[in-house]
């Protein structure tokens, strides 16, 4: 079964999320207005499901495979970041101006949970008799339908705060190298990868 192709789908989709660089916007001289906009900026196209977003998914390969399960690329990654959104908390700017920590509180599916559940929720209630007669295209859509149930029928729940760590680089705010780290872990996937 396919199942397992699912898995790392989420953890690809999951780390392209977490691997795209924080870039920060000039528009406010306000250092600390500077360090909400990269972040905005960085979560907002999750939040509302822009185009670019599902277009870096797909860049990722994120998307590699589903079409073969019939399952769209778009409407699995609106499945697994339905009610994606964020709050940004305090924000400090080091004395220097060269870094800044910013907490955020994301709220999201508790992505760790479906990955670490799915094999028993994909078989709950199934009627093995009914599914051993059933073709390979048949079990693999009926897998794909119950995948995208699972996800669309997962709790959104509010992760723990996190401190993200920007560096300014001539008057532009990035995320340091640890991003990735705090991110996978606050979603639960440094044990999955």
């Amino acid at each position: 079964m396919k199942t397992k192709k699912y898995l790392m789908l989420i953890v690809a989709a999951i780390t392209a999320l977490s691997l795209t660089a924080l870039v920060g916007c000039g528009g406010s001289a306000d250092p600390e207005q500077q360090v909400k906009d990269a972040i905005a900026a960085e979560f907002d196209p999750v939040k509302n499901m822009s185009d670019d977003f599902i277009s870096s998914l797909e860049d990722e390969g994120a998307f590699e495979g589903l079409d073969e399960m019939g399952v769209d690329g778009k409407e699995f990654a609106t499945a697994l970041f339905g009610g994606f959104d964020y709050a940004i908390g305090a924000v400090e700017i080091a004395d220097d101006g060269k870094s800044a920590t910013a907490e955020v509180t994301l709220t999201c599916k508790d992505i760790a949970g479906i990955v670490n559940n799915l094999e028993d929720k994909i078989f709950d209630g199934v009627d093995f008799n009914e599914l051993l007669s059933m073709s390979e295209d048949e079990i693999t859509q009926w897998a794909a339908d119950r995948v995208m149930e699972i996800l669309n029928d997962a709790d959104v729940v509010e992760q723990d705060p996190i401190t993200l760590t920007l560096v300014n680089d001539g008057g532009t705010w990035e995320m340091d190298d640890n991003a990735e780290a705090t991110l996978s872990k606050a979603l639960g996937l440094d044990g999955l990868m």
